[in-house]
């Protein structure tokens, strides 16, 4: 069952330090990266620095997801270390190819939802000028929204609105993307697998549409209730640092969850939200 899902998923995150040691360690070699990088340097310092980023954080992924993987098939506790390993090495180009895909079809799908907003709602870019204009001197965000007219409002409400649906969808049509690229029985070419996995993460998703939604809708939930708590508890430092021990544990959670869901379909027969699956994901509870 879902529950049971649910459940199992966060016994893998909260009985082993395994995947939530690797991200943290990865969010503060992140950070001084990142510090590093903004810092003024030559551009070919910061070309170097920003490159150096990106290879070090697709890197992570692959190395990241192939221990979460791991811990989904086997939940006995060990060193992931020759794990993570391996999955840099045996992942890192389809990993890399599948977000170059997911960015360009994201940028695509922008594009297009500007199109559409603009010839709905009104061109965003003729208010821009009306709106640093109105913008100038103010510094709090309530006094610069009550400035902007009832049209400039509907305006920039509509257009993000449209943004954050397209996005909503885009992410769930995907949420088993990055899973069926690490999938070992899609036999295809590393640098075509990105592409089989983008259908066969699809059609995952259709195949067991409810448990999905109810998977996305879940997790979608406690990210914009973390992020009203956040706004409100923006001024207390002890809440600000419990918030970041959430959102640390809340990713990995979400993404063992997302790969735990997507790896039924190697251990049931029939890989589709059926009873029989049911039972499987029993019986997998009860093993852990």
């Amino acid at each position: 069952m879902t529950f049971n899902l649910f459940k199992n998923s966060a016994d893998k995150v909260f009985k082993s330090p395994s995947v939530t040691f690797y991200f943290v360690l990865y969010l503060i070699i992140l950070n001084y990266l990142t510090y590093y990088t903004l810092t003024p340097h030559t551009k070919l310092i910061t070309a170097i620095l920003t490159i150096t980023t990106i290879v070090f954080s697709v890197a992570f992924s692959s190395g990241w997801l192939q221990i979460i993987k791991e811990k989904v098939k086997n939940d006995k506790e060990e060193s992931y270390f020759s794990v993570f390993l391996e999955g840099v090495g045996k992942n890192i180009i389809p990993v890399s190819l599948g977000i170059l895909i997911y960015i360009i079809i994201l940028i695509m799908l922008i594009a297009l939802t500007s199109l559409i907003a603009g010839a709905l709602f009104g061109d965003l870019n003729s208010m821009i000028k009306d709106i640093i204009l109105t913008a100038q001197g103010t510094t709090n965000i309530n006094d610069f929204l009550n400035g902007l007219t009832d049209n400039q409002k509907y305006v920039l409400y509509a257009w993000q609105l449209s943004f954050m649906l397209v996005g909503a969808v885009y992410n769930f049509i995907l949420l088993f993307y990055f899973p069926a690229i690490l999938d070992d029985n899609i036999k295809a070419n590393i640098f075509l697998k990105p592409f089989y996995a983008l259908y066969s993460a699809v059609k995952f998703l259709f195949k067991n549409f409810l448990k999905s939604f109810t998977i996305f809708i879940s997790i979608y939930f406690i990210y914009f209730l973390t992020r009203i708590l956040e706004t409100y508890s923006s001024h207390n430092s002890f809440t600000a640092v419990l918030i970041l021990f959430f959102y640390i544990y809340f990713i990995s959670y979400s993404v063992v969850l997302i790969f735990n869901c997507y790896e039924q379909k190697n251990l049931c027969s029939d890989g589709a939200d059926s009873l029989g699956e049911d039972k499987c994901l029993d019986k997998i509870g009860e093993d852990n």
